[in-house]
């Protein structure tokens, strides 16, 4: 399967699908989009990876103050319609083939991306490539970055296989759990969050995060918003009197 054939399919995948989540929405999508954008921090840098028609992209770029997105694809015609559609000033569509996307990327942004986002990405790239995919997508990550994957459940993959194959497209691996997990920490990425994600069907899809590092996650005290700090310290105060007549005055130490 070669390049020009696989632009080609994607090429005639937006009209018959993909502009229809423009008009109609899409779940599966909007659930991608939500994990990625719960990563983001302000004036982040972020690399949408297989965009389709942009509506990651398009998500992403209103995450956060001062974000930029890049996003790539190997459709012409997906590139060409994202372009017209999305009109925010801080996403910017190119169109790349498989074997220089993170080239591309890098072009773009030399510095390094803090979060790179693949959205039904990875089960459509052959497997004997995926390796060497998680690996150039390090290359391009700045240190401590995020990358989001959301691929179909190995467990749905083999339902399409059994019941629906015509919904399978032009490459559409099955995705291991351990296969994933053993080839991205080999390109140095460490897991942190590994989810089940039910859309239309129980199970059905897979997010997983890594961080950038082969050394374990830095602990890191959380800044959270005053205004939930204040609401978790009202309940407490208010429910202290009813906790205190139950369980009785808190020890001060426990003893073993």
């Amino acid at each position: 399967m070669n390049s020009d054939d696989i632009s080609t399919y994607y090429d005639g995948f937006r009209d018959t699908r993909m502009s229809r989540y423009r008009v109609f929405g899409n779940r599966r999508l909007k659930l991608a989009a939500n994990r990625a954008k719960s990563l983001i921090r302000e004036d982040d840098i972020i690399a949408d990876f297989g965009c389709g028609i942009g509506l990651v992209s398009e998500e992403l770029a209103g995450a956060k103050p001062g974000v930029r997105v890049v996003a790539v694809d190997i459709s012409a015609a997906n590139i060409e319609y994202a372009k017209h559609t999305v009109k925010r000033e801080n996403v910017a569509f190119r169109k790349v083939g498989l074997n220089n996307g993170c080239e591309t990327l890098k072009a773009e942004h030399s510095k390094g991306y803090n979060v790179l986002v693949l959205v039904d990405v990875m089960e459509h790239i052959a497997e004997e490539a995926r390796s060497d995919l998680l690996e150039e997508l390090a290359g391009i990550a700045a240190e401590n970055a995020y990358l989001v994957l959301t691929y179909p459940s190995p467990e749905y993959q083999r339902y399409l296989l059994a019941h629906q194959p015509d919904e399978l497209q032009i490459i559409d691996n099955i995705i291991e759990r351990t296969d994933l997990l053993s080839e991205a920490a080999q390109a140095g990425w460490t897991l942190k969050a590994f989810e089940y994600v039910d859309v239309w069907m129980s199970n059905q899809y897979i997010h997983a995060v890594f961080q950038k590092g082969e050394t374990p996650l830095a602990l890191e005290r959380v800044r959270r918003p005053w205004f939930d700090v204040a609401v978790e310290g009202i309940g407490i105060v208010l429910q202290f009197p009813f906790r205190v007549g139950r369980y009785g005055w808190p020890a001060i130490r426990l003893r073993k």
